[in-house]
């Protein structure tokens, strides 16, 4: 039977688009850490992290290698939390995880914690994007520390100076963040900044399904300086070439 509380979370959901609801229950998840872990204190945690581990991963050289030998480049995005698969529309696929992996994201749900058993046997060669529901300074902190060496942040109300400040944190730790890009404002208030990488989603805020029209709309607002990264569900080989066509190179991709 359901509790009051729980009727309570899901009539709160059913009013909003899915991502909106989610990212907003991230950041109660963040807040509640805050409390536990103040933002001073898990910035000298990564501050030791760094200096002890001499972080020294290179999305771009990485991207470099793997285009020179293919057209375009699939980057796996999986994910172990059977709940969050569904909703993707696809299949729980953390098996599908090869340790000699070299570039791939892990969706680190709150309620499943197999993704650490992973990052503990990760091969040193490989990179590893952190997805999730992410927007804030904290969580690029406690990504390190975690040991990945990259995250996927949502624009979700940040203004210029606020992109700015985060791309900067990562900078100062050779840590690779991607802005996830849903509209127009939002790409414009990135390339205001210096973020040297940003990807335009695929998916739909309201029920999570492919929007391949949001990324046609887009591309052409990008700078031809810019990698062009699409970030969507598993797609059809020929809804993959049509992108291509238009100018798409790599794809966040969710197995």
């Amino acid at each position: 039977m359901e509790t009051k509380d729980t009727l309570i979370l899901w009539s709160s959901y059913a009013k909003k688009k899915i991502l909106q609801f989610f990212i907003e229950q991230q950041k109660k998840i963040t807040n509640y850490q805050k409390h536990q872990l103040s933002i001073i204190d898990i910035r000298r945690k990564t501050e030791e992290y760094f200096n002890k581990n001499l972080i020294d991963t290179c999305f771009s050289l990485k991207i470099e290698q793997k285009i020179n030998s293919s057209s375009s480049i699939t980057i796996p995005n999986f994910i172990s939390d059977e709940d969050f698969s569904k909703l993707f529309q696809t299949e729980r696929n953390f098996n599908a995880i090869n340790t000699s992996d070299d570039l791939f994201c892990l969706f680190t749900s709150p309620i499943s914690l197999d993704w650490k058993e992973y990052l503990i046997h990760k091969s040193n060669n490989s990179l590893v994007f952190r997805t999730g529901f992410f927007t804030e300074e904290y969580e690029i902190y406690e990504s390190i520390i975690h040991g990945f060496n990259g995250l996927i942040l949502y624009c979700f109300s940040q203004d210029v100076y606020e992109i700015q400040l985060l791309t900067e944190i990562a900078r100062e730790y050779k840590f690779t963040l991607i802005f996830l890009i849903h509209d127009k404002n939002q790409l414009f208030t990135v390339l205001e900044s210096d973020a040297p990488y940003f990807a335009i989603s695929g998916i739909n805020s309201c029920n999570f399904k492919n929007n391949i029209q949001n990324l046609i709309k887009l591309i052409s607002f990008i700078p031809s300086s810019a990698k062009k990264i699409a970030w969507i569900n598993k797609l059809e080989k020929k809804e993959k070439q049509i992108l291509q066509q238009v100018g798409y190179e790599i794809f966040f991709e969710i197995n």
